[in-house]
């Protein structure tokens, strides 16, 4: 049964990663955060070196609130009645500017850390690609962490300099449909956008 679960998890990822391209536009977004009913909209630097700027667009659904009151690294979003303590899913947005890592060292790590901290982890999907100007990480792992069985999907994207991301973390309830978990993930994943602007 988990080996039917690992392939149709996967092809569900991988027809998503059809619409996870490259969109190229000259829309000015830039760096800004509007909250319009409990939607956050960010754009994020993924490289902005050699003449063009490349951004990672993150849209956060209506009925999520923010964690933090301030955004460092990272900055974790929880459907409004829920908290840091008690949540059903968790989205993290991380920014790691001008630190030289890359995408697949930040899901490395994070990977790292689940099978040292957690039980019965699964590496369900693992993809990594080298555009030439942006390196992309899609790592999602199933586990289970003090009696929680949760899944997580990992998708962060790096330049030279920067590199930006986002996690979905969904702790799966012993009655829902574990199909249905991913299909909302991957659902989730695919307003991701990538966009290209010419520097002024």
């Amino acid at each position: 049964m988990k080996s039917l679960f690992v392939k149709i998890f996967i092809l569900t990822v991988c027809l998503g990663q059809a619409l996870f391209g490259l969109d190229l536009t000259e829309e000015q977004i830039g760096y800004q955060e509007e909250l319009l009913g409990y939607q956050w909209n960010f754009s994020l630097p993924v490289n902005w070196t050699g003449g063009s700027r490349d951004n990672l667009h993150v849209t956060i659904p209506r009925g999520y609130r923010p964690l933090q009151s301030e955004w460092r690294t990272i900055l974790e979003f929880v459907p409004e009645n829920e908290d840091g303590d008690n949540w059903s899913e968790i989205i993290t947005v991380t920014k790691y500017i001008g630190k030289r890592l890359s995408a697949t060292d930040v899901t490395s790590l994070i990977a790292e850390g689940i099978i040292n901290q957690a039980k019965d982890s699964q590496i369900l999907l693992n993809s990594n690609e080298d555009t030439g100007r942006i390196k992309k990480s899609r790592l999602g792992i199933m586990y289970t962490y003090q009696g929680r069985k949760e899944l997580i999907l990992m998708n962060y994207f790096s330049g030279p300099l920067d590199c930006v991301g986002v996690q979905y973390t969904v702790r799966i309830p012993e009655n829902q449909n574990i199909v249905d978990v991913s299909k909302k993930m991957v659902d989730f994943v695919e307003t991701l956008k990538l966009y290209r602007m010419s520097n002024p």
